[in-house]
């Protein structure tokens, strides 16, 4: 039996079976228990308190939600409904972009709708989640204040909600919303366990990056309860024709300034794939970062990827936009924003490269620039930057 984490809040998972050959814990299965059920309890009360009322709650996610923030706001959902009798609305703003968050929230039946649409009126107490106020990346209108906040990302500014649970030490927000259904007694159906699954594997990477024991635990619990059929699909969603365009032509513009490798795009209809083009160019073995900056209705979107041991995406996106724009992130993957409405298109354009310019610097950006891919010549910018 592999002995259960020490850390207090955390789930410690009795397991039925052996450990594997290498030790790993994933998918072994067990019942759940709770390490400090006081707190755990606490906390659930806690929560559940500041969300009394007769009207809905709205659980508001950050915009383009992700596999986490979608399955924390479901299993938030869930826990109200169950152990409160109340109603509750997932919204976010933007879309859901990447085709694996579209097929997830199709297949398990996660029902969202856009915080354009939300009348505020209609609600009570509202809870963030896998976001905080004040941070940038969602679209609650600032004078709506939370009552209630679920992350796992490190805290931005002093609580102003009635009731906050924000542990950066946690890789997924999915593993802190579990513990509320554990404590509350509760074990997810399928299809919401399937849902935390996805939540905490995508965003730690397979429990590769930022992995806590909690998360571990957390994903060794649920493996046996997950529909492993529903997770492949989507995992593995058809893609349009328009999908490999849009690969081809980030790839082509993708430009090597060691150790950074970086593509600049135009317009993009779908906001999260700055995001997938830097997932993608970070598995260049010859860069320790990878940066994709594109142009989104008036925004230009930086995602960020560091594999170096020492590197931290998250300060150096910030660093980056200092001045510009919005940014945060992890020591592994990190995102920013910079208001262009005011630029016409070549503003924007040059907005983006010396954004560029700015990465080069904070990163140590050495040797002659390259494109990734053989083509005729340099973009203009690019080659400015290396003469200069």
């Amino acid at each position: 039996m592999r002995p259960a984490p020490r850390t207090r809040g955390r789930l410690a998972l009795l397991q039925s079976r052996p450990a594997a050959a290498d030790g790993s814990a994933a998918d072994q299965g067990g019942p759940l228990r709770l390490a400090d059920p006081e707190l755990a309890e606490r906390r659930l009360r806690a929560l559940l308190a500041v969300l009394r009322g007769r009207r809905p709650v709205l659980i508001v996610t950050h915009d383009q939600p992700d596999p986490d923030a979608l399955a924390a706001a479901a299993a938030v959902r869930y826990l109200l409904a169950e152990r409160a009798g109340r109603a509750a609305v997932i919204a976010h703003g933007g879309m859901l972009g990447r085709p694996e968050n579209r097929a997830m929230a199709r297949l398990l039946a996660i029902p969202l709708e856009s915080l354009s649409d939300v009348r505020f009126e209609r609600f009570g107490p509202i809870v963030l989640v896998d976001t905080q106020y004040g941070i940038g990346n969602h679209s609650l209108p600032p004078d709506r204040v939370p009552a209630a906040t679920l992350d796992h990302h490190p805290p931005v500014q002093p609580a102003v909600e009635a009731f906050r649970d924000v542990r950066p030490e946690y890789g997924a927000s999915s593993t802190i919303a579990l513990e509320y259904l554990v404590a509350a007694g509760l074990t997810p159906p399928t299809w919401l366990a399937t849902a935390l699954y996805n939540g905490i594997r995508t965003d730690t990477q397979d429990l590769s990056r930022h992995a806590s024991p909690a998360d571990e635990a957390a994903y060794a619990a649920l493996g046996p309860l997950i529909d492993r059929r529903v997770l492949v699909r989507i995992t593995f969603p058809p893609l349009p024709r328009t999908h490999y365009a849009l690969l081809r032509r980030a790839i082509e513009r993708a430009v090597i300034l060691p150790p950074l490798v970086v593509s600049v795009l135009d317009e993009v209809r779908n906001p999260d794939t700055v995001s997938e083009i830097a997932d993608l160019l970070a598995r260049y073995e010859g860069a320790d970062w990878a940066a994709t900056i594109g142009i989104h209705r008036g925004m230009i979107l930086l995602s960020l990827r560091s594999t170096g041991a020492d590197a931290d995406a998250g300060s150096a996106a910030a660093r980056a936009l200092q001045g510009l724009g919005t940014a945060g992130g992890r020591p592994r993957a990190a995102a920013g924003r910079v208001d262009a409405h005011g630029l016409g298109r070549a503003g924007r354009r040059a907005r983006q490269w010396e954004i560029v310019e700015r990465l080069c610097e904070v990163v140590g950006t050495r040797g002659e620039p390259q494109p990734l891919v053989p083509r005729r010549r340099l973009p203009n910018a690019a080659a400015r930057l290396w003469r200069t």
